[in-house]
């Protein structure tokens, strides 16, 4: 049983467990009324759950399986997690803890072959308890990654592409339906949409910085520039100002750097405030290291969320409010990071957000020791 009334995760999910897990028969509850009814219907060997969810937790989903199926083996699969809620997780009866990242789909699958083919379920007297798999910030470049890259490029865009055609069809078919068959083939649409936009941010995500070749330098005005025709209807739409100042030549790949600045002044764009958009973008050498700075006038982030911005999916503002899929910040950070660089920001709410990156010079390789004194 599978526990998520997350629909873009869930399917994610049931498509990778299925895919590993050829015999498996895995039946999918979004709510609690959905929960009980599948335990009075049917019998299971494993359960796996999120730990936040709409309408209770993880532990809640565990009493109430622990009910019914005393024995039951159940993991926590979460996007939203910690060492302290694993911890916990592991001591409060739970089998096993693997945080959602694209690599932790498969680990999932894994986890759950190892539990079903496990007597125990929890450890006996005098022994310990596996320690618990904590999220990773950003996932490396694999055997996993590729193989889960290869999953979600090949087997699931093309038939989401299907479901969305088929549903827009049926909306145009339906033009006269009741309004609840016409809502519920918008949500289709719409959930169907996310999906893809979500699969195709994974991709972005996991790519980049792997077409980079050893020696490639970058003019950072030209991808500066291809950056902002690629926004130009944006620029346009908000009558942003921007300004740059000289920029160097660096170590990088061109299309990553044209993917980092475009990130960058969405960003602004996105989270601008009641004026139009400001932006700076400036550069300095320090010690041997490029450090470049966006700086905009837009809404501000809390100090609070200064790492969490940066984290995949970690949305601070409803989707209503600002659309996307939190993203954006995420591929900058791994885009950077493969280069050897850093990426931070500084922030006041109200008063306008500064990103900065450092990346290496052309000249020569640059120290571990010289890019903590930049």
């Amino acid at each position: 049983m599978l526990v998520d009334d997350n629909v873009d995760d869930s399917a994610l999910a049931l498509f990778v467990l299925s895919r590993e897990l050829k015999d498996a028969q895995i039946v999918r509850a979004a709510d609690e009324d959905a929960l009980e009814r599948a335990l009075l219907e049917e019998s299971f060997d494993l359960a796996v759950t999120e730990y936040r969810l709409g309408w209770a937790d993880g532990f809640h989903v565990l009493r109430t399986l622990r009910r019914f199926l005393c024995e039951c083996p159940v993991v926590m699969f979460t996007g939203c997690g910690g060492e302290e809620i694993a911890r916990n997780a592991l001591k409060g009866g739970f089998a096993d803890y693997v945080g959602k990242s694209p690599r932790g789909y498969l680990r999932l699958a894994q986890r759950v072959e190892a539990c079903l083919g496990s007597v125990p379920t929890q450890p006996g007297p005098g022994k310990k308890a596996p320690g618990p798999e904590i999220p990773d910030s950003a996932p490396s470049s694999t055997s996993q990654s590729v193989e889960l890259l290869q999953a979600v490029s090949h087997d699931l865009q093309e038939p989401l592409r299907g479901i969305s055609r088929f549903s827009r069809l049926l909306e145009e078919r339906l033009a006269e339906a009741d309004p609840d068959t016409k809502r519920y083939l918008r949500h289709v649409v719409d959930a169907s949409g996310r999906m893809r936009e979500m699969l195709d941010d994974y991709l972005k995500f996991l790519r980049a910085g792997k077409g980079k070749d050893a020696g490639e330098i970058t003019d950072l005005r030209a991808a500066v520039d291809s950056a902002m025709a690629n926004l130009r209807a944006g620029i346009e739409e908000s009558g942003a100002e921007i300004t740059i100042s000289r920029l160097p030549v660096v170590a990088a790949g061109l299309n990553d750097m044209v993917r980092l600045f475009q990130n960058l002044l969405e960003n602004a764009l996105k989270f601008r405030s009641a004026a139009p958009p400001r932006v700076e973008i400036t550069a300095e050498c320090v010690d041997s290291v490029h450090l470049l700075s966006v700086k905009d006038n837009g809404i501000g982030i809390d100090r609070a969320d200064f790492h969490r911005v940066f984290q995949m999916h970690r949305r601070l503002h409803p989707t209503r409010d600002f659309p996307g899929n939190g993203m954006g910040l995420a591929i900058c950070k791994r885009i950077v990071e493969e280069y050897g660089g850093r990426i931070w920001v500084d922030s006041q709410v109200g008063i306008g957000s500064t990103f900065y990156v450092t990346l290496p010079a052309v000249a020569d390789s640059v120290s571990e020791e010289t890019r903590e004194s930049a």
